[in-house]
């Protein structure tokens, strides 16, 4: 009796523990909406595809491709009106982390990045532009407006 007991309590563990292993921050595109609530309180990252390369870090100037959305609760992984992306012109965009020449959430969001990875950042107004209003070509981005962006970390030169 004691070992079923035993048996009982190993297995409801192992249960336990495979469950919370499995819970994770990278997703794929199939994953559904429900799994992509972001509270945008705060910038969140998910890692669409993990690279190899090196690793980005404050300092690093780093080549990526990227595409922005204005964030919407109603649009497919919150991807609203599209106002930007590198595609447009088909050169990545190069910069040095830390030097303040990309929003504060891109600042934030792309370090810890890996060459060759590909990082969704849902990003909170405060961390983007804010009070500002942009306009780019595509689109205008409203004052306090949450954005969500696809980057492919390309390169770390």
């Amino acid at each position: 009796m004691m070992k079923k007991k035993i048996l009982f309590y190993l297995f409801c563990m192992l249960v336990a523990g495979v469950t919370a292993c499995g819970q994770s921050t990278t997703e794929t595109e199939a994953t559904s909406d429900a799994a992509q609530t972001v509270s945008l309180q705060a910038l969140k990252a998910i890692d669409l595809t993990i690279g190899g390369g090196k690793i980005a870090s404050k300092g690093s100037t780093v080549a990526v491709h990227y595409s922005g959305w204005i964030y919407s609760d109603t649009a497919k992984y919150h991807k609203g009106k599209l106002f930007d992306t590198s595609s447009d012109s088909g050169e990545p965009l190069v910069f040095t982390l830390g030097k303040q020449r990309v929003i504060k959430g891109w600042e934030e969001g792309i370090v810890g990045m890996k060459v060759g990875g590909t990082r969704r950042l849902f990003i909170p107004s405060n961390m983007a532009y804010g009070e500002k209003q942009i306009g780019t070509a595509r689109a205008s981005i409203p004052a306090h407006s949450a954005l969500v962006f696809d980057v492919k970390l390309l390169d770390i030169q």
